[in-house]
């Protein structure tokens, strides 16, 4: 989801191709009933006069050639306006949710992203008008050229009526003939542009869903599952399609088990990639990812993904119940739910709604009730807490939460951690706020995506540092 090319291919697949199925099996039919027209008129023409045949198939090509031309330039304007397209989607679901409504109107920014809208609109525009006058030309010349040939094959045929090769009544018969011919062959050609046209957007929604399906991390069985003691990164290097810059470079680092390790930073810094990384999320360019000593490339990426649980720092409010946005597609045990989200600090709140954790948390909807920001990210982090996984993401999860809140939900992060002595869970926290990672075993410190720093919050603060110069700063704005 992070290339571009791969987004432009889904746009192409969801605007027209998802759809050209259909419309190929239409065109396929309609092709099969004028195949049995022209071979019904062939036959009559091949029993009178075997020079009518030819003649026929001449006088329809040209027309053919300029229909099939027409759909292959309309084909190349679409898939060079795909981004465009794109972006003209995006710009009105953008002015027609609720979401950025607020801001919209806050901003006076209306006429600015009708503009915007319109600007890629008439990008489009422009294309599609100079298709138009090139297919009007094309078919023009086709259509003029099928008129002449078909005037050269009734001259033919008067030729042969004149010089007495076929008389008269079978003169008749062929003109008849000819015109069914001409109309079946016609037909013919317009159903196979029709397979043609729509078959070049369907194959773009074949070949994305072959991508797709390329690109998709499956369940393999086959290989072998984590029991998750330990994972160590091996020089890992990765960049983001299309990026300039690689977003991580050369990182090796080593997280045991039980251990609460926290990744602090500047923005853009490489903290959110790295935790992908480390969850197997993105697959680095360079550099090995050791699962309990193994590969992560030889673990079934199912498996392991059973292992993670995630706080994001963009996490999303799904249309769903409170019920089922906890559960996340998992069987809804009450008792576990409850637990999850009292250990969330949310269990009271949804006990308020109107239909308890069967309230559906979208209020674009009848009966749909809507939370605040810091109760939506109290629902993610239950969700996290729900799945009990030995690997559980933090990214920077406490962002719309006061402080009381804060507080606590670190204090819920170190009981989730540590509420089975027997197989801890390890925790990896990505956080601006430095007083945060005071309970972290280790820190680490990164800068324009390379591994600074690290150590314990009270070495680092010694060694004096990146992570001392950012602590000291915040730790000024709260001293008088």
């Amino acid at each position: 989801m992070d290339d571009a090319d791969f987004y432009d291919a889904m746009q192409r697949a969801r605007s027209r191709g998802a759809r050209g199925a259909a419309m190929v099996v239409d065109a396929g039919v309609g092709l099969l009933a004028a195949a049995a027209g022209i071979v019904a008129a062939a036959g009559t023409l091949a029993v009178l006069h075997p020079i009518l045949l030819p003649l026929l198939l001449v006088s329809v090509l040209p027309a053919g050639w300029a229909a099939a031309h027409s759909a292959r330039m309309q084909y190349q304007v679409i898939y060079m306006l795909s981004t465009s397209m794109r972006r003209q989607w995006i710009l009105s679901d953008l002015m027609a949710d609720r979401r950025p409504a607020a801001e919209i109107r806050a901003f006076g920014m209306r006429d600015f992203l009708l503009q915007q809208y319109d600007d890629v609109a008439r990008v489009s525009e422009n294309a599609h008008i100079g298709l138009a006058g090139r297919q009007a030309l094309a078919r023009i010349t086709g259509e003029a050229t099928s008129g002449i040939v078909g005037g050269l094959v009734y001259a033919a045929l008067c030729v042969l009526l004149a010089t007495g090769v076929v008389p008269l009544a079978i003169a008749g018969g062929a003109i008849l003939a000819i015109r069914m011919g001409r109309s079946s062959l016609s037909e013919l050609i317009r159903a196979a542009n029709g397979v043609y046209d729509e078959g070049l957007y369907f194959s773009d929604y074949l070949d994305f869903c072959e991508e797709a399906e390329r690109r998709r991390s499956q369940r393999r069985p086959d290989l072998l599952a984590p029991q998750f003691a330990g994972i160590e990164l091996r020089e890992v290097s990765f960049a983001y399609p299309g990026a300039d810059r690689t977003a991580l470079r050369n990182i090796s680092l080593t997280i045991g088990k039980g251990e609460v390790i926290a990744l602090v930073g500047e923005n853009g810094s490489g903290k959110t990639t790295l935790a992908k990384i480390i969850a197997g999320l993105y697959e680095p360019d360079s550099g090995t990812i050791l699962w309990d000593g193994t590969s992560l490339a030889r673990l079934d990426p199912g498996a392991v993904r059973q292992k993670i649980a995630m706080i994001p720092q963009d996490h999303t409010p799904w249309p769903l119940t409170a019920r089922q946005n906890i559960a996340a597609g998992a069987d809804a045990d009450d008792d576990a739910m409850i637990s999850a989200a009292e250990l969330a600090g949310i269990h009271r709140t949804i006990q308020e709604l109107p239909e308890g954790y069967d309230t559906l948390l979208d209020p674009r909807f009848k009966a749909g009730h809507e939370l605040s920001g810091g109760q939506w990210q109290r629902v993610a982090a239950a969700r996290a807490f729900y799945r009990r996984a030995p690997l559980l993401l933090c990214d920077e999860p406490t962002s719309a939460l006061d402080p009381r809140a804060e507080h606590a939900f670190f204090e819920a992060v170190r009981h989730s951690a540590h509420a089975d002595p027997t197989d801890p869970q390890t925790v990896v926290l990505i956080t601006h706020r430095l007083t945060s990672v005071l309970m972290a075993d280790k820190i680490y410190v990164l800068s324009e995506g390379c591994l600074a720093e690290s150590g314990t919050h009270t070495e680092l603060l010694q060694a004096g540092g990146i992570y001392a110069a950012l602590f000291k700063l915040q730790a000024e704005a709260y001293t008088p």
